[in-house]
C-alpha cells in the first residue's frame, strides 16, 4: 500500500517555496510603500510637518495679515472667530473651514501651497471689507 504522506523532500520544497513566497509578498509590499504617497497624519512620514499657524477672525480682519510657508508644506491652521458675527477662512477661496460662529474655534489642515495666495472669509462682502490674509511662498 502506498503512503498518501508527503515525503521528506516534498515537505522541504513545500516549506522553501512557502517561505519564498512570503519573501516575494514582504518585497512587493515595500516597493508599494516606495511608490505610493505617504498617508498625512501617520507617523513616520516623510517630509516637513505642517506650519502651525494661529488666525484669529473678527470684523472685518483676519490676524495675522500675512504668513510665509516654505513651498509644498501643509499649513495647519487653528482658526478662532473672535467677532461678533459668524466668519469662515478658506485658502484660494475654497479649501479651509466651515462657517464658524461667534468664540468657537476650528483647527484645519490644508495642502501647502507651490505659489504665493490669498486666504479669506468667504461670507457675502467679508473679503471686500478687509477679511484677507496673504500666504507667501518660499523656497
Amino acid at each position: 500500500m502506498e503512503s498518501t504522506e508527503p515525503s521528506r523532500g516534498q515537505a522541504s520544497v513545500g516549506a522553501v517555496s512557502f517561505a519564498i513566497g512570503i519573501s516575494i509578498l514582504a518585497l512587493i509590499l515595500s516597493l508599494v510603500g516606495i511608490f505610493l504617497p505617504a498617508s498625512t497624519g501617520s507617523a513616520g512620514t516623510e517630509g516637513p510637518a505642517p506650519k502651525q499657524v494661529d488666525v484669529v477672525l473678527t470684523e472685518f480682519a483676519i490676524a495675522p495679515a500675512s504668513i510665509t510657508v516654505t513651498r509644498g508644506q501643509q499649513i495647519e491652521f487653528h482658526v478662532t472667530n473672535s467677532g461678533n458675527v459668524s466668519h469662515d477662512f478658506r485658502v484660494n477661496g475654497s479649501e479651509g473651514t466651515r462657517t464658524i460662529a461667534p468664540g468657537r474655534s476650528e483647527t484645519v489642515t490644508v495642502a501647502g501651497p507651490t505659489t504665493s495666495v490669498d486666504a479669506w472669509c468667504t461670507l457675502p462682502g467679508h473679503r471686500a471689507a478687509g477679511m484677507v490674509m496673504k500666504v507667501v511662498v518660499s523656497g
